[in-house]
């Protein structure tokens, strides 16, 4: 939603999964034709700074749950379990929590930004 509310002449909300989704009139394939297509676009270099800030919206929204919602869960995993339990188990946590991010914020930039592939992939 917040790309929407952040590039609305690029992207609009989906009534049927709540996800964004790149408006038709920029869509690589409008007419739906390829799977994914929804989040593919070539969109005018007007929108470059929006679609940047979309992207990056996703990040900071991220990081900003994390920064909440982490130490919360640390203090009640040290009180219950120990810091040598909690040392163990939020590494593998935290390396999962930042891959996800990255891919969906590269994913959501990439597929923006740089210029759609032509049909035989080069």
């Amino acid at each position: 939603m917040v790309c929407v509310s952040l590039c609305p002449d690029v992207f609009e909300m989906n009534e049927l999964d709540g996800k964004a989704e790149i408006v038709p009139k920029w869509r690589t394939d409008p007419d739906n034709k390829q799977q994914g297509s929804r989040s593919e676009g070539d969109p005018p270099d007007d929108y470059e700074d929006c679609i940047e800030a979309a992207a990056n919206s996703y990040f900071f929204s991220i990081m900003t749950i994390i920064g909440s919602v982490l130490p919360a869960a640390l203090g009640a995993m040290v009180t219950a379990a120990g810091y040598q339990a909690t040392t163990l188990s939020i590494v593998p946590i935290v390396t999962v929590i930042f891959g996800a991010t990255m891919f969906f914020a590269r994913r959501a930039s990439a597929a923006l930004i740089r210029p759609p592939m032509a049909a035989g992939g080069t």
